[in-house]
């Protein structure tokens, strides 16, 4: 058996060491950060260091981003700048575009009243050529004429009358007298067909220099009848030339009498018209083959001749 004081002293160290005993968890905890703080103590000179350099990085970058922002601020502003640059520009250009086009237009529609007046020139400086040539064929008639005239009066005169002599003088002064008139039916005929070119031109000249007045004005005015000016000069211009030249085309005048319709609604209202027109043509061909032979028949006498 122990001593009681023994015994004693060992149950207060039994109750001292059962009121401990809930306490040996947050003594373990305590020492924990006891230790974790010891090694942050320690480590805090390096852990200083490193926020300083941070911090010295920190302000060097914040520097250069203050330089880059009052680049980018400058940058921006000349932008800006160049922005209003162009916008200005645009309108320039724009304005320019629209001159260009004006120009263009006038040019184009000047160029088109030069290229018709030039025309509407030529042909009106041919029309004297045909004018000279008309009367040239018209004196040529009229001499040719007077001539024949003479020889067939002579011929006519006495009392032995040789009509075969006769009627060579008068085909020859037809055929002398035909030249002549036939081209001066041609002349007659170029110079309506060229008359009429030229005033289709001069027109189509007039139309296209005075376009564009009437176009601003009309513009001005109402878009409708801007479109209703350009179609109708564009109509007139676009007429051919072609238009005003005969489609058929004669050989002689007398093809054109023959061939024109009142010629033909004569020869079927009047029958005897058309029988009388027969008629000449047969002369003519009777009076051709008389000078034929009439041409032969000393060609054959002279052989025998002494």
């Amino acid at each position: 058996m122990m001593p009681a004081p023994l015994a004693r002293r060992l149950r207060s160290y039994h109750s001292t060491l059962d009121q401990l005993a809930p306490n040996a968890e947050q003594l373990r905890q305590q020492i924990a950060q006891i230790e974790a703080a010891t090694a942050a103590a320690e480590s805090l000179p390096t852990d200083l260091q490193d926020l300083a350099d941070a911090r010295k990085k920190i302000e060097k970058s914040a520097t250069e981003a203050s330089e880059l922002w009052g680049k980018l601020d400058e940058r921006g502003r000349e932008i800006t700048q160049l922005l209003e640059k162009a916008k200005s520009h645009e309108q320039a250009s724009a304005k320019l575009v629209d001159q260009c086009e004006q120009a263009y237009r006038i040019t184009t529609t000047k160029g088109l009243a030069a290229a018709f007046d030039q025309r509407a020139f030529k042909i009106a400086f041919s029309m004297w050529v045909w004018v000279v040539g008309l009367l040239v064929a018209l004196v040529a008639a009229n001499y040719l004429g007077a001539e024949r005239m003479k020889l067939l009066s002579a011929a006519l005169e006495g009392d032995d009358l040789k009509w075969g002599v006769i009627w060579m003088h008068a085909l020859i002064s037809v055929l002398s007298v035909g030249a002549p008139l036939w081209f001066a039916w041609v002349a007659t005929k170029q110079l309506a067909q060229r008359f009429r070119l030229a005033e289709d031109y001069g027109f189509k000249a007039s139309v296209a220099k005075a376009y564009e007045g009437y176009r601003k004005e009309a513009a001005r005015i109402d878009p409708v009848f801007e479109a209703r000016l350009f179609g109708a000069a564009l109509t007139r211009l676009e007429e051919p030339p072609l238009r005003l030249v005969q489609d058929e085309i004669h050989g002689s005048p007398y093809q054109e009498l023959i061939g024109s319709e009142a010629f033909q609604k004569a020869l079927q209202q009047f029958p005897e018209l058309r029988d009388k027109f027969f008629e000449i043509a047969q002369r003519g061909v009777a009076a051709a083959k008389q000078l034929s032979r009439s041409k032969d028949e000393p060609r054959q006498e002279t052989p025998g001749a002494p």
